[in-house]
């Protein structure tokens, strides 16, 4: 146990020196990390961590000191069926000396929100993160957190749950109502203001809504009259669906049905 962390006077790790592969094979969800430390003058004895995280999944990876790095043999994400969404941070933590259980231990280096590469995938990661997730009842949902949304589907219910959110079915019955619950979310229930992080999910779904859909900046917040956003995020779910073609998709696949 490491007990309690100080993250003062840490140091920030610049991205270019963490490098994160995810791959997939039979069924495991597996990473690969090549971290450089060189230039933060750090102590030889610090510890070095890795952790993946998605919404309420985590796991740390011990990957020996600054000195003698080692990277773990083991280092398959479980609970993890596919790395939609999943980040990573990196820690240069000093543990306290034996004995000083008041003092915390000191984390001397950080990254944060590290976004992977997929090896199998050269195309731009999805703004909805897919998994599978464990319901007898319920075929899918959107699993809000302190995370991006996450798109689950049940994997009781539905074998090929990849190739289910592509159907004509889900997409035009199923996308504009998450993309509803996800606008909703943001503007109501968060009450999001802070537009300047372009690496914010928050804001990357809403410059989605003005860059692709086409929408103004959305009203500013006002707790007494909601109306004006209530009208924004309907406009917004109409333009997704003309983007989409929702309704001649709909028309297309219910005729084949007849």
């Amino acid at each position: 146990m490491m007990g309690r962390l100080n993250f003062t006077g840490r140091r920030p790790i610049r991205p270019e020196d963490v490098k994160i592969h995810i791959t997939e094979a039979d069924g495991a969800v597996r990473f690969d990390a090549e971290l450089d430390l060189g230039r933060y003058n750090l102590p030889a004895h610090a510890r070095v961590f890795v952790e993946a995280y998605r919404q309420t999944m985590w796991q740390r990876f011990d990957f020996g000191t600054v000195g003698a790095p080692c990277k773990p043999d083991d280092r398959v994400l479980r609970d993890v069926r596919s790395p939609d969404g999943v980040k990573f941070r990196v820690k240069v933590v000093e543990n306290a000396p034996a004995g000083a259980s008041v003092r915390p231990a000191k984390i001397l280096a950080l990254a944060d929100q590290i976004r992977p590469r997929n090896l199998k995938s050269r195309t731009a990661q999805s703004l909805l993160p897919v998994d599978t997730g464990d319901s007898k009842d319920q075929i899918w949902w959107v699993e809000f957190g302190d995370d991006e949304p996450l798109l689950r589907i049940s994997s009781t219910l539905v074998s090929d749950w990849r190739g289910f959110v592509t159907t004509p079915e889900f997409v035009t019955l199923a996308l504009p109502e998450i993309f509803r619950s996800i606008l909703t979310r943001i503007l109501l229930i968060e009450e999001h203001v802070d537009r300047d992080d372009a690496q914010d999910w928050r804001n990357r779904w809403l410059r989605f809504a003005r860059e692709s859909l086409g929408m103004p900046e959305p009203p500013a917040a006002d707790r007494k009259d909601i109306s004006e956003q209530e009208q924004w995020i309907d406009d917004a779910v109409e333009a997704f669906c003309r983007r989409k073609d929702i309704g001649a998709r709909l028309g297309h696949w219910r005729k084949e049905e007849e």
